[in-house]
């Protein structure tokens, strides 16, 4: 079966301690798990990127974050580290009405993708945006939904409450297997 692994925004800001939109919390195991996982996958694996500028409007919610060319936008170490390893392709994830996204749905119903294993942070906004697009766009615009499975103790949040919203609304809503 065509798989693919979608790393959502392991990026320093949200996952470093000195991050300036960090978890809250230490991230070493996730990381280290995370990056375990990308490295055995059998299939190719995406990562996406928040990806702002520095006048990016999404400042007057949250901190100033994971804006392009700072240390804070980059990938974690312990994933740099295994990108020799592994087949891999990276996204930005500004836009879900029109970028990249929307071009990983396209891929998927190309390449006859099936199913589709979802790691990363934050769950409740950006793993939850990206599963609904994946989902919605496929199944409008491709007459199919790829199986969706959501390693719940591979995603993480700054808020655990509504994380744990978010992961029962993707699985009654967008059918994502929790394993």
């Amino acid at each position: 079966m065509n798989k693919v692994l979608v790393v959502v925004d392991m990026q320093n800001d949200f996952l470093l301690e000195e991050g300036s939109l960090n978890l809250g919390h230490d991230t070493k195991e996730l990381r280290e798990k995370v990056a375990e996982l990308a490295k055995g996958f059998e299939g190719k694996v995406y990562f996406t990127y928040d990806n702002h500028q520095e006048d990016d409007c999404e400042f007057g919610t949250f901190p100033k974050h994971c804006v392009e060319h700072t240390s804070g936008h980059q990938l974690v170490e312990e994933l740099k580290a295994i990108l020799k390893e592994i087949e891999f392709e990276t996204l930005a994830k500004k836009s879900y009405t029109g970028g990249s996204i929307l071009n990983l749905a396209n891929q998927l119903a190309d390449n006859d993708i099936q199913e589709v294993h979802v790691v990363g942070v934050c769950t409740h906004i950006c793993v939850h945006d990206i599963v609904g697009t994946l989902v919605n766009h496929t199944k409008n615009f491709h007459g199919y939904i790829p199986e969706i499975i959501i390693h719940k103790d591979l995603v993480d949040d700054f808020n655990p409450d509504m994380a744990e919203f978010a992961l029962k609304r993707m699985e009654s809503l967008y059918g994502a297997k929790l394993v």
